[in-house]
């Protein structure tokens, strides 16, 4: 477990389910990662279940420190269509714009970087996703490439440790 200032981060579990579920069917989810069409808690056990199975996908559920109440997620993936593994991040709405995400993201990826200094990460997201865009680059991530993914275009960003700035 990683803490912050105001967050612990913590490797996803299937008790997570209900804030899976949540996060899942949120507007900010469904409009810039897609919808996934998981909308009951069984359907949202078995997404959990095939995630932990996945040796090559990590989510990390951002909690608030003084509360221990889930409000969103960091991933970390290798994707096939991406050389770099794969770093993304999706809060609760009513968490949005405090922060949080921020925080989070520059408390894993320094710790991520510590342990592995010459590691490149990648991090993409839909044009239009212009405070993904403002984070990532606060962060110190560079615009690198467009990709397309299932007939959509999205921005490819990279980060390498002596970029990393917050």
């Amino acid at each position: 477990m990683l803490k912050s200032k105001r967050l612990n981060i913590r490797s996803l579990s299937k008790a997570d389910h209900q804030f899976m579920l949540e996060l899942l069917n949120s507007k900010g989810w469904i409009d810039n990662i897609g919808d996934r069409q998981v909308k009951t808690t069984i359907q949202t056990e078995k997404y959990i279940s095939e995630i932990l199975k996945k040796d090559s996908l990590q989510y990390l559920v951002i909690e608030k420190l003084d509360t221990s109440i889930p409000i969103g997620i960091l991933s970390f993936m290798k994707r096939d269509q991406i050389e770099y593994p794969d770093f993304g991040f999706a809060l609760l709405p009513s968490y949005h714009r405090q922060g949080y995400a921020l925080e989070a993201s520059s408390s894993y990826l320094h710790h991520l970087f510590s342990n592995h200094s010459k590691l490149t990460v990648a991090a993409n997201c839909n044009k239009e996703n212009t405070r993904s865009i403002q984070l990532l680059e606060k962060i110190g991530f560079t615009f690198n490439d467009i990709l397309v993914k299932d007939k959509e275009l999205l921005n490819l960003y990279l980060l390498q440790k002596e970029n990393l700035i917050h």
